[in-house]
């Protein structure tokens, strides 16, 4: 399995918009809509997009927010692409990707679907909201100490 990763552009950005409509109502409430558009129109963070045979299969952020603390951010895979181990593959970048930094911990923000896929990754739960991103879309707030 194959993903090649790029940093995003602005020419990026439909995209990036039709990968996430792509994961509603399943994986991501349509209220974080106007979320992740303002995200990618102003994040200065890193974001990185996953292709496969030169099409958008999934994305990631990498969030630094001081010297030990970092956050994975707005990581989504294209259903066509679910279960065949690319947000395994994204996952495992980004942890090296944060290791290198010298990070200790990483914050995780995700609903109750994806809460088992980052457990594998040793992340556990600190804070739970009922319909925290939207109805039926529960937030669960998690770490993983580096």
């Amino acid at each position: 399995m194959e993903l090649k990763l790029q940093e995003y552009k602005q020419t990026d950005f439909d995209a990036c918009m039709d990968l996430f409509d792509s994961n509603c109502p399943a994986h991501f409430a349509i209220e974080e809509r106007i979320d992740y558009q303002n995200y990618l129109k102003f994040n200065e963070d890193k974001y990185l997009l996953g292709y496969k045979d030169e099409s958008l299969i999934g994305c990631f952020g990498i969030t630094k927010h001081d010297q030990i603390t970092c956050s994975i951010s707005w990581i989504m895979v294209s259903p066509s692409h679910h279960r065949g181990g690319y947000g395994s593959k994204m996952m495992e970048h980004f942890l090296d990707y944060v290791r290198e930094m010298n990070m200790k911990r990483v914050l995780v923000a995700t609903s109750q679907h994806a809460e088992n896929f980052f457990k594998k990754f040793g992340a556990y739960r600190e804070g739970y909201i009922e319909d925290g991103w939207g109805k039926g879309m529960h937030q669960v707030n998690m770490e993983i100490d580096l």
